[in-house]
């Protein structure tokens, strides 16, 4: 039976690993503890059952974009090329989506359920506090990949940041016309001049 929680002394804020050995007390001095005591079946249940999660996920998203794709190969000839375009962005977000999360998360999630079946969790310093951290970054980079997939939404901030950065150099260079000669033809250029063309069925000679 293997026992660890990772503890974070108030006073130093000295995050460690502990391990309870015979009839060693817990400190209430400790916090942000999580006490583990499972024998080898129960944590390659445990371990099994995150992965199946995972699993079934991840196959679940698979089948269904499968399904989507066939849609849009069978039905392309009704479907417009905006539609097609939109249907692409979507797509792109959705499989970024899901692959930038199984990177992030597989790793140290893998290293610790082989940590934890072996029992040699304590070798491996604050993977729990790592993971944590990442899984905090997972919906921030969801997020973006949202907002950056799609051409529309980076030609838009794009636009927004030359309009933040370059409103100053536009107001500069304005054109201000010189004299009254200048003004008087900028005016009349605002009303253009039509022509009057001569109908000769109403022509006498």
């Amino acid at each position: 039976m293997v026992i660890f929680f990772n503890v974070v002394d108030v006073n130093t804020i000295n995050i460690k690993n502990h391990t309870l050995v015979g009839d060693e007390l817990i400190n209430p001095n400790y916090g942000n503890f999580i006490i583990v005591a499972m024998n080898l079946f129960e944590r390659i249940l445990l371990s099994c059952s995150a992965v199946i999660f995972f699993t079934l996920n991840y196959t679940t998203v698979i089948v269904l974009m499968r399904k989507y794709f066939i849609f849009l190969k069978n039905h392309g000839n009704v479907i417009s090329v905006k539609t097609k375009n939109i249907a692409c962005s979507i797509t792109k977000a959705l499989i970024l989506e899901c692959t930038v999360p199984c990177i992030l998360y597989c790793i140290p999630l893998i290293v610790i359920g082989v940590s934890f079946i072996t029992g040699q969790i304590n070798e491996v310093k604050n993977i729990g506090t790592l993971t944590l951290r990442i899984l905090i970054i997972g919906p921030f980079c969801n997020s973006l990949i949202s907002l950056f997939v799609n051409r529309k939404n980076r030609e838009n901030f794009k636009k927004i940041i030359i309009s933040i950065f370059c409103c100053r150099h536009s107001m500069n260079n304005t054109v201000i016309p010189e004299n009254r000669f200048t003004q008087r033809s900028v005016k009349a250029t605002r009303f253009p001049v039509t022509e009057t063309k001569f109908d000769s069925r109403f022509a006498m000679f």
